[in-house]
């Protein structure tokens, strides 16, 4: 009988011999498998030992196996060791690099032990893709003013950048006043928004950058810094003025904000950030990190920014009446809402709650709002606790029918219900810490798209009594009730309609010569969404991108940028809507004219994405980051990518962007898919200077139902690599190609598509889509013929309905599948985008050796399970 330790050492690489190596020459070195299954080849010096890390070490006695691989860029090779022992390991490619990562146990969770060994000393290093964090050893470059755009003598400038030199200037003086050698700022406000008001936009004031995301500094001699993500990075570029560096986060060899501000000053600086526009996590964090290079992070709770900022042009608050969101439309009274809060606090065994996200006390209250531009949030705090609420808002806010609606000053339904100023909360804080009775307060940590409490409120409570935990407000919130998740699908029926009825008057107006603009298009779309019952406002600014425009993910037509809509290149459509009963968001990607080969090619990939991700059938348990690489994983095969996740969750009348689900395969953060989340499934590709494609549709999670054969066990779709005989005893011929129901007691669930407009049929090659693809794309388009031409009709919307049941035609999926890559030969295509790079002949070799040693180890474990059976 086969022993556990005597099967290992059938096929055993000796970590004591196995190497990480990562060598900047041509050379090409003789590589082997010996019988025995161990990796040999030529020491040299500079060699780095794995065993010399001790997480590996720890692992001597599991198998393991090296794979090899080469960057595009050059011959460097990484060699790293994976645990075949625990699960099998995957390598797929990016634009850059093959990316080899350690896969065990769940999708793409890659162990601590793997990544910890991993990092190249010499090169460049995408840290997200290589699992590494800050601090990692890894080659840096310098980010100079030279990398900047239209910087160079002479160059005209583009439109929209911003010349904020005086502003800066008035900074550091406040800075030297102040004792401070560098100024963080950030684009939060009080309560850690992802979008704020425009009275809270300092960073947009200070650096003239108007994204969403991103963080400036600025240091005591004037030199700054902003860092953004990838959905920036053309538009940063474009808005900055030349004396801003440009920090592209997770590009390689960008410092973090933590290691450049170590490079540039010296042991006993002092570093200042206002307390109460960070999260306490964050603030925590970077004081550690800034420690660590003897720096000092100061808590300046007087903002810089607001001293420079002269009144007259700052834009004032909204502060608008607040209006209660109605019971048809929740479909949960507060106070029944508040009765499932404290139900939460019990299990925490907390005492008081603070909620600080604006969505979150909004969706509990049933109000809403109109303090920030596309939201219906409103600047306030709630505090909870286990008899009475307490909402921390500025005065002047609560019309009657909202002080009927809380019974402000009254007990009713088992709350006792308060209002309190907005500026009061921290004092309050202070004092029930005081209060013998509260002994734990939950305070809402940093999750998803929620950025927690500041650090202002988490240092008013304290550390004895702090609880940091996700609210349980996010999740409620994020999983519909009934009638939420039938608001929800009716809002986007209406959306659809609006959407439909504009592409289709728009198309008639480019055909027949008429003079259009991304403005123009964008105005008019709204205008088509008021028509539509419930219609409140906008919920983004909408994204009207036409040809090079579409290739800057997070676009915004104004004046100085604006193109003309033609028939000469694709236009990229990303709109939303605020309905009463529910948000919407929806991206189509247009041509008026004929697209080029590779735009179909990159559209078609995209969709076959789109369409995997949509169709995904997945155990209960699963997590968003696991599924990203579905959307992507078409784009992949021909070394493309994207700069952006892949989905967001989205609120009912409430935030675009709504925790936790956030579809990233770079992301750190796991958020587990629960029935009755609603969010976005929209890959895209995007060629600088030219166009861009993104496919935008909303998915809900439910149940699935009539499932075919099930298992306790995870099921992927990959290429066949291992070669291990099936029982032919087990298989049942005439079930093959046939879904046969089977009944099990673990849940699984699906994505309901709840977004029905047509995609663009001059874009899709038929040929390219399998044929699941394809029947999926034709029910699909059914759904949209049925349902929303029902709406058309009804609404006498006869020209919108033509427009709609000629793109929603059923396609005949006979050639399906036939097609890999369309756009090649001719000069014409992916061109140089779309050239893998192959594995040399004697690393294939070598690959398929290993797939056949790894054969062979597994037929000997369950030769020696079966032994152990009799």
């Amino acid at each position: 009988m086969y022993s556990k330790s005597s099967l290992r050492q059938k096929k055993k690489t000796s970590l004591a011999s196995a190497r990480r190596r990562l060598r900047p020459t041509g050379e090409e070195q003789a590589q082997m498998w010996t019988e025995e299954g161990s990796f040999e080849r030529t020491r040299d010096e500079g060699d780095q030992d794995i065993a010399s890390c001790p997480e590996l070490q720890e692992r001597q006695g599991d198998t393991v196996v090296l794979f090899i691989f080469q960057l595009e860029a050059n011959t460097e090779r990484h060699q790293i060791a994976a645990d075949i022992a625990s699960g099998i390991p995957a390598m797929y490619e990016s634009r850059e690099a093959v990316i080899v990562e350690c896969f065990l146990s769940e999708f793409f969770f890659q162990p601590e032990w793997c990544r910890a060994c991993v990092t190249p000393v010499e090169s460049e290093w995408d840290l997200e893709a290589s699992g590494a964090k800050e601090g990692d050893l890894r080659t840096r470059r310098d980010v100079s003013l030279t990398d900047r755009r239209h910087c160079a003598g002479g160059d005209q400038q583009p439109p929209g950048r911003v010349d904020t030199t005086g502003r800066v200037t008035s900074l550091v003086e406040e800075m030297v006043r102040r004792s401070l050698d560098a100024y963080i700022i950030t684009n939060e406000d009080e309560h850690v928004s992802e979008y704020v008001s425009d009275y809270d936009k300092r960073r947009t004031f200070i650096s003239g950058f108007s994204g969403s995301a991103g963080t400036a500094v600025v240091l005591q001699d004037g030199r700054r810094a902003l860092w953004t993500d990838g959905r920036y990075f053309l538009t940063a570029d474009m808005q900055l003025d030349c004396e801003w560096l440009l920090m592209k986060t997770k590009e390689p060899g960008v410092p973090s904000m933590s290691e450049w501000l170590a490079e540039q000053l010296t042991a006993g600086a002092r570093v200042g950030l206002d307390p109460a526009l960070t999260s306490g996590t964050h603030f925590i964090q970077l004081q550690q990190r800034l420690n660590k290079s003897g720096l000092l992070l100061v808590g300046e709770s007087t903002n810089l920014v607001d001293q420079v900022w002269p009144e007259e042009q700052r834009p004032p608050r909204v502060e608008d009446e607040l209006f209660v969101h109605e019971i048809e439309y929740s479909g949960l009274k507060w106070t029944k809402k508040v009765a499932q809060v404290r139900e939460e606090m019990k299990k925490e065994e907390v005492d008081l709650l603070v909620l600080t996200t604006l969505d979150e006390v909004a969706w509990l209250l049933n109000l809403r709002g109109n303090d920030i531009p596309y939201s219906t949030v409103f600047r306030s705090y709630l505090l909870v606790d286990h008899s009475d609420v307490t909402l921390f808002i500025a005065s002047g806010r609560i019309p009657p029918v909202v002080d009927f609606h809380l019974h402000i000053g009254q007990c009713f339904d088992n709350v006792c219900f308060h209002q309190a100023s907005h500026d009061s909360l921290v004092p309050r804080l202070q004092a029930a810490a005081q209060d013998p009775k509260v002994k734990r307060v939950l305070l809402p940590k940093k999750y998803a798209f929620s950025g927690g409490a500041s650090y202002a409120i988490y240092s008013a409570v304290p550390a004895e009594k702090r609880h940091e935990a996700v609210s349980p407000v996010l999740l409620l919130k994020a999983r519909k009730n009934e009638v939420e998740f039938a608001n929800m699908k009716n809002a986007h029926l209406r959306d659809a309609a609006a959407v439909i009825d504009f592409l289709a008057f728009l198309e008639k107006e480019i055909n027949e010569g008429r003079e259009w603009d991304e403005m123009m298009a964008a105005e008019r779309l709204e205008q088509f969404r008021a028509e539509q019952e419930l219609f409140f406002k906008p919920s983004f600014n909408t994204i009207s991108a036409f040809g090079p425009n579409g290739a800057i993910v997070h676009y915004r037509p104004n004046n100085e940028t604006k193109l003309a809509i033609t028939k000469d290149a694709p236009y990229l459509l990303d709109s939303g809507g605020h309905y009463q009963d529910g948000t919407t968001d929806v991206t189509r990607t247009l041509h008026f004219g004929t697209p080029t080969a590779f735009q179909k090619e990159a559209y078609t990939r995209v969709l076959m994405g789109a369409l995997d991700l949509a169709r995904l059938v997945f155990p209960k348990g699963t997590t968003d980051t696991n599924i990203d690489v579905l959307a992507r994983r078409h784009l992949y095969k021909v070394g493309l990518d994207y700069k952006h996740g892949t989905g967001h969750g989205i609120g009912l009348f409430l935030s675009i962007h709504e925790s936790p689900t956030q579809i990233r395969i770079y992301g750190d953060e796991k958020h587990e898919f629960e029935l009755g989340q609603f969010f976005s499934d929209e890959p895209g590709y995007y060629k600088e200077g030219e166009f861009g494609v993104r496919l935008e549709t909303i998915l809900a999670v439910v149940k699935a139902e009539d499932l075919p054969y099930k298992s306790n066990k995870d099921f992927y779709a990959f290429e066949t690599i291992t070669l291990v005989p099936f029982e032919p005893k087990f298989i049942i011929v005439d079930m093959l190609n046939v879904e046969q129901p089977y009944k099990s007691n673990k849940d699984f669930y699906a994505f309901e598509t709840i977004t029905l407009v047509p995609f663009e049929p001059k874009f899709i090659i038929v040929d390219m889509l399998n044929v699941e693809q394809c029947k999926y794309l034709n029910a699909y388009h059914h759904r949209v013929r049925t349902e929303i031409g029902r709406v058309l009709e009804e609404q006498g919307r006869h020209a919108a309905h033509e427009y709609m049941m000629k793109r929603t035609e059923p396609i005949e999926c006979s050639q399906a599948g036939k097609l890999e890559v369309a756009s090649r030969g001719g000069g014409e295509g992916m061109a140089e985008e779309t050239k893998v790079k192959k594995m040399p002949p004697h690393l294939q070799a070598a690959s398929v050796n290993s797939a056949i040693t790894s054969s062979v180890s597994l037929c000997l474990l369950l030769a020696a399970l079966w032994f152990i059976r009799l």
